[in-house]
């Protein structure tokens, strides 16, 4: 079992702990390391289960790469979270903007037809005037303008979403990937 770094420096003791931990003679230990002999058998099982346990622990949070690409999915699921909330938010302003539209629409399609009516002669009451002083003085165009910037904002947040979505995905299979190479029963 000849190695490029001995197993006993894999697993950071000496030879002798390594020969005590295996329960051969440090001298047989030696041999092992060289590639002049093999283990026993229960020696080999518990050196197996050792050395998957170091694999799994490398692939997990406690090495750099793994810890990096935790703190890098993380930024990524908080901004996806703000980038969420943004949409809620303009969507509420959407919606306003809209209904706001809407209001003035009817109000000033309402101002017409009483104006032309009192104009006919056909009704009097003086109702134009007063609606005329609820029409907000905002021009459709400056409401349409808003509107127009809320869905192009929007339609940037939607982007957004899908590249930070596309990102979260792209690094939970690069986390997946090293682990199905490391085992190939995954």
């Amino acid at each position: 079992m000849k190695t490029k770094t001995s197993i006993s420096s894999l697993l950071g003791v000496t030879q002798e702990q390594a020969a005590l931990l295996f329960g051969v003679s440090r001298s047989l230990w030696s041999l092992v390391e060289i590639g002049k002999r093999n283990l026993p058998l229960h020696a080999t099982e518990l050196l197996g289960k050792i050395l998957v346990k170091i694999q799994e622990s490398e692939a997990t949070s406690n090495s750099p790469v793994a810890r990096q690409h935790d703190t890098f999915n993380k930024k990524l699921e908080k901004l996806l979270h703000e980038n969420t909330y943004q949409i809620l938010h303009l969507e509420r302003e959407i919606a306003a903007a809209i209904k706001k539209r809407e209001k003035e629409s009817r109000l000033r399609r309402l101002k017409d037809l009483l104006t032309n009516l009192e104009n006919e002669k056909k009704f009097q009451t003086g109702m134009a005037s007063i609606i005329n002083s609820k029409v907000s003085r905002t021009n459709d165009v400056v409401i349409s303008n808003l509107l127009f910037e809320q869905e192009h904002r929007m339609e940037l947040l939607q982007f957004e979403k899908s590249l930070l979505e596309s990102k979260l995905q792209s690094l939970k299979l690069k986390m997946i990937m090293p682990k199905a190479e490391n085992n190939p029963a995954l």
